[in-house]
């Protein structure tokens, strides 16, 4: 199989946007091949303006995790290769006996901030309500995934920071959020 390539340059600032980051991440995830002619996830990029946060990097990894032509020590050593410092020297203590949601579990626990970042998220200057509730629950179905909190308390979360986060006090006081917050 011959690989074409093409030159394509873009600003050094356009690199780290998300949007950027998610059409490298579809183009690699939708390649047959994908582990067997990359020895690198996007994590590894060790540029700083090329660097994929951890949560793009793991969603890639959870992709493959569930496709069954790739045995658990396969997926470990793509996993290892895929990493770069200083995620790779959290991992070295495992070794390769290790079981993919192993290595997958010590990165959770040491990169995997999802709640936190939640607890934080405000609504942005000229955000609708909505939108911003939709970017709350978006985000905590992460962190319920994950295991950051409990399912049944995906409700009770997401109304407390949505209504400590959004902007538009008026909108929380008509609803009445507040009070259905204590209830």
């Amino acid at each position: 199989m011959t690989m074409t390539s093409s030159t394509f340059h873009l600003p050094s600032d356009q690199l780290s946007k998300p949007a950027v980051q998610r059409v490298v991440v579809e183009h690699i995830v939708k390649s047959d091949s994908f582990f067997m002619q990359t020895e690198i996830i996007l994590w590894a990029v060790s540029s700083a303006q090329l660097e994929v946060d951890y949560d793009t990097w793991r969603s890639s990894v959870e992709f493959f995790l569930n496709d069954p032509s790739i045995s658990d020590s396969q997926m470990v050593g793509k996993i290892v290769e895929s990493l770069s410092s200083p995620a790779a020297n959290i991992v070295k203590s495992l070794g390769p006996q290790a079981s993919p949601k192993e290595y997958l579990n010590l990165l959770d626990s040491a990169y995997a901030t999802l709640f936190a970042r939640f607890l934080n998220n405000n609504q942005n200057a000229g955000e609708k309500a909505s939108d911003y509730l939709q970017r709350l629950h978006t985000e905590l179905s992460y962190v319920v995934n994950r295991g950051g909190i409990a399912a049944c308390d995906f409700n009770k979360q997401l109304l407390e920071q949505f209504c400590r986060g959004c902007w538009n006090s008026t909108l929380i006081t008509s609803l009445q959020l507040e009070q259905r917050k204590r209830e």
